[in-house]
């Protein structure tokens, strides 16, 4: 038996963690993990993203490729080869399993509450491999006490309004209808410039509660996103792209857009389309080619909360 307090099974504090930071002029600022997960999405003092992640697994937000019956969440740290930043507003992963290799880009906006994540697939082989792009981002919209003390009531104050882009396919926007401090009502729209094919507005639709018998989220098992509004207690905007092609000599790019405001006083509307353009992410040099921490097994920061380290 082991002769540890229950004091010393304790995961570290969050200034402990190794965050980095990436913000831009507006205030947006992120949290990302050391293993490359999320941490938070937060500007002036609302949580944008549901809870804020810890290591080693990060908050809910999932970035999928899938392709025919293969699926793999591309920030997950056990196929990120590289992370790091690239900037104060940047980051870049590089990743890889079997045949497939990656690159993901996340740009701030200079002076915008607004970002972008790019994703660039390569297949090397003869024949190209249809692919598509899942982003599913968990939302708060909230204060960060009023998210941290029950995420799933906030969850159902949002309101959730797919819209239609005449050239990129499905919008989804998302308001805070419960107000916040100073009466403000957040406001986050997420689109996919290259072309978008589904959505989905709740993790139930994502996820899946048979991800409790199966243990594979339900995206991951081919299913398309229902392109169905749903009010939940799991709120999130996710989006599923439009089939790219890659092949050995020619990348595709998948790019998602989203776009914050702080206070939206009206419900959302078609006109709401006009406050998104689709971004121009510039090249991110590479990560440092650095081993990515992907459990308390290799990383010092959890070593306190794994068995092991028991004595006794």
């Amino acid at each position: 038996m082991s002769s540890r307090s229950p004091a010393a099974w304790r995961f570290p504090a969050w200034d402990e963690a190794g965050v980095i930071r990436l913000e831009n002029r507006s205030g947006l600022r992120f949290s990302l993990l050391p293993n490359g997960a999320i941490g938070s999405i937060e500007h002036d003092g609302m949580l944008i993203n549901q809870s804020r992640g810890i290591l080693p697994e990060g908050a809910p937000f999932r970035l999928w490729l899938r392709s025919g019956r293969e699926s793999v969440a591309l920030l997950n740290p056990a196929h990120v080869t590289a992370f790091g930043p690239a900037g104060p507003r940047r980051a870049v992963w590089q990743g890889r399993r079997a045949a497939w290799r990656w690159q993901v880009r996340l740009e701030l906006d200079a002076a915008r509450p607004a970002w972008t994540w790019q994703v660039t697939l390569e297949h090397p082989g003869p024949k190209a491999r249809p692919a598509e792009v899942v982003l599913a981002q968990d939302l708060a919209l909230a204060g960060l006490k009023a998210a941290r003390t029950n995420e799933n009531y906030t969850a159902h104050y949002i309101d959730h309004a797919p819209l239609e882009h005449p050239e990129w396919g499905p919008v989804l926007c998302a308001r805070q209808n419960l107000p916040q401090d100073g009466g403000r009502h957040p406001w986050l729209a997420l689109a996919c410039p290259t072309g978008a094919a589904a959505y989905a507005t709740d993790g139930v639709d994502v996820v899946g509660l048979s991800q409790r018998v199966t243990g594979r989220p339900l995206v991951e098992q081919g299913a398309p996103l229902p392109s169905r509004r749903r009010q939940g207690e799991s709120a999130c905007a996710a989006l599923q792209s439009r089939p790219v092609l890659p092949d050995g000599n020619q990348p595709a790019e998948v790019r998602f857009r989203l776009v914050y405001q702080p206070h939206h006083p009206a419900a959302t509307s078609p006109d709401d389309l006009t406050r998104l353009h689709p971004g121009t992410p510039s090249a991110g040099r590479p990560p440092p080619a650095a081993p990515v921490p992907r459990s308390c097994w290799d990383d010092p920061r959890l070593q306190p909360v794994c068995p092991s380290n028991a004595k006794g």
